[in-house]
């Protein structure tokens, strides 16, 4: 809804996982971008979400998925990642120079990206990359305080 209020989309569609509103959305709906935040939380829906993600977007189309996350143990990382890889999926993630994630919510827009890429990442070895990153704080120095004084 941010983003239609924004002027990114042009229009939104809110889903869930019901097999009867997939079903729905697959027949009428065809996004070029998808956004989702803290949509990975439980193992139990790891799978559910990957499918729901599949059937929103059209294989061989140039749509886009966005997946912000913020590691959980009980999330299904690994699930999800098969899942993914499953339905033909790849994975790519935000990264500065020196290779580590970008993300934050200290600092603007311009410093926290600012020169940051969308690298691929291998399937086969995403969710440990993703879980180390989180764990050992493998972040751009400009949008984490830092313990140690190494910058990550």
């Amino acid at each position: 809804l941010t983003l239609a209020r924004l002027g990114v989309a042009s229009s939104v569609v809110l889903t869930d996982r019901e097999p009867e509103v997939l079903e729905l959305q697959q027949r009428n709906i065809a996004p070029g971008l998808v956004v989702a935040s803290e949509v990975l939380y439980v193992r139990d829906l790891a799978r559910s979400l990957a499918r729901t993600l599949a059937a929103l977007v059209v294989a061989g189309s140039s749509s886009a998925v966005y997946l912000a996350y913020r590691h959980r143990e009980e999330a299904g990382l690994d699930e999800f990642v098969n899942e993914v890889a499953a339905e033909g999926f790849g994975m790519e993630r935000l990264e500065d120079d020196c290779g580590r994630c970008v993300a934050g919510s200290r600092g603007t827009p311009h410093s926290i990206y600012t020169g940051s890429r969308f690298r691929p990442m291998s399937m086969d070895s995403a969710a440990d990359s993703i879980r180390t990153a989180m764990e050992k704080g493998h972040f751009s120095p400009a949008n984490v305080c830092h313990i140690n004084g190494d910058g990550g």
